[in-house]
């Protein structure tokens, strides 16, 4: 599992867990270049496979 998918499954953990949602809503605001650097990493973590 990549770091980046391991912050995000905590992250999502956190979510569920909390009473007050709203309260952690800020953790998930993300600049677009964040979301493109996690997009690639997890984009990473899979092999390329030919496309059939």
């Amino acid at each position: 599992m990549c770091k980046t998918e391991q912050y995000l499954h905590q992250l999502l953990s956190l979510y569920q867990k909390e009473k007050r949602p709203e309260k952690i809503n800020s953790l998930f605001y993300l600049s677009p270049e964040q979301r493109i650097r996690i997009l690639r990493e997890i984009i990473a973590c899979f092999p390329e496979q030919p496309r059939r």
